[in-house]
Formats: structure tokens, sequence, C-alpha cells
């Protein structure tokens, strides 16, 4: 996975889960297992239109977020709805080798029905540092839901700890994420690829996390992209906690 430029316009780009650790990642369901989504009855399915309402807005996650656009937005009559034929263009979750067919298939199979984007505004130049929220729901059957959540535990387990070698000097590695509470079950895992530039070494912080609730399945995505030695970090553990509680909240 080579990461040759700086985070393009639209920030749509596959992330390559590395994994994390199964049991310590994951929220308990017994401790909000009461709760439903928004307004919907427990189980009851929300269409499109509902999940957008669910998103996470600029406001919840505070000063210095705005909205960005989706590409190819113009004539959606509710914003945050994807429709049906750009879903298949939006970022893909792709497994290591290790993750199991089951893992990789529910990967695949990923329809995502609502999303929302956002950059925070920074002092740098854009092109050497940029930090971004992307967040994609999907409601299906709650069976369906559960089992694809479960695949895509396993595969995020298969891979933990994993340390990959692109070649050029590319490097990337992953790392446990601190458990969160999103939805009922949550799972997160940190991906950091680092390449060498002209301008220095350009680093991609990529925090995902993957949740269900009920009918509907969450995948949070929390990016940090920074080129040069000088460029500090605007995302943390405690940034993150954060942004994903504000996503929490937005589905209640």
């Amino acid at each position: 996975m080579r990461r040759t430029a700086i985070l393009a316009a639209t920030l749509a780009f596959s992330l390559a889960l590395a994994g994390c650790d199964d049991t310590d990642s994951t929220t308990s369901p017994d401790a909000d297992a009461s709760r439903t989504t928004t307004s919907q009855a427990a189980g009851e399915m929300p269409d499109p239109g509902e999940l957008a309402g669910m998103l996470v807005t600029a406001e919840a996650l505070g000063e210095g977020w705005r909205e960005q656009s989706p590409p190819d937005s113009a004539g959606v009559e509710t914003p945050g709805v994807v429709p049906e034929e750009q879903q298949q263009s939006l970022p893909r979750i792709q497994f290591c080798d290790a993750a199991s067919a089951e893992s990789k298939q529910a990967a695949e199979e990923l329809a995502w029905q609502a999303a929302r984007i956002f950059v925070m505004e920074l002092d740098e130049d854009p092109r050497n540092h940029q930090v971004f929220v992307q967040e994609f729901l999907l409601a299906d059957d709650e069976t369906t839901v559960d089992a694809t959540y479960a695949a895509l535990a396993q595969g995020i387990a298969a891979c933990e700890g994993e340390e990959t070698d692109y070649g050029d000097g590319v490097t990337g590695r992953s790392s446990l994420m601190p458990p969160t509470t999103l939805g009922t079950e949550s799972v997160g895992v940190n991906d950091v690829v680092e390449e060498p530039s002209p301008r220095g070494p350009a680093i991609w912080d990529l925090r995902n996390v993957i949740a269900h609730d009920g009918p509907v399945l969450v995948s949070l995505q929390i990016g940090d992209v920074r080129v040069g030695q000088d460029v500090q970090p605007q995302i943390d553990d405690d940034v993150t906690q954060s942004i994903v509680a504000a996503a929490d909240d937005a589905m209640q």
C-alpha cells in the first residue's frame, strides 16, 4: 500500500487494516445493551435518510472542524446519504494475508449508505499536514450486521501487530487502540505508514474504529497525515476518544 502523495482533496483512500486484539479492544455489550439508535425502536432497521441523521457533525467534533463535501455529492437529496452507484467508490477495508477468507469477503461486501467527511483547520501548509475524520454507516438485518462485525473483528485480530515492508523505504505497522465506547461493541486499530519524501518523512497515522449497534454498522476513520520533521501531530488518544464519544452521542 503505497502512500505516494499527501491526502487528495476527496480524502477517500483505501485504509489497510493491520489489526488489533479481539478481546482487549472490544467494549462490553452488557455496558449499554439497552440503548437503541436514534429514535429507532429496538431492532428496527433505519433507512439511508435516517442513517444520515445519525452521522456526527462538525459542531459536535468541536472547534476547528469543518465538513467537506464528498465528491459527486451534487444532486443528493439528503446530505450524508451515499447513492448506491457511489458506494463502491468509498474507502475500502483491506486485510492482511493472515485474515480469513470470511473476513476479507465481509470487508469487500461493505456497502456504506451514509457518510460524512470532516477536516481540521490547521496553520500548516495542507501539503505538509492534514487531519480528517470520515464516518460511514450502513443498516441491515441485525443478525447480518452482527455476523459482519464478527468477521471484521476476526480479521483485525488475525492481523494484530503486523509490520509490513512495502519497499522503497515505505514501512507500515499496526497497534491496538485503547478500548472505545462506540455502539454496543467496538474494535479499533492504529495503522501507521511511513515513507521518505523530499521534504522529510511522511507519516500516515490512521485510526479506524469498527462498531455495531443493533442493525447499524459503523466505521469511524481518523487520520493525521504529516510531512517533515517539525510538523506536530494533532491526534492523540485523548482527541481520538473525544471524537469517538461525539460519534456515539450522534447515534443515540
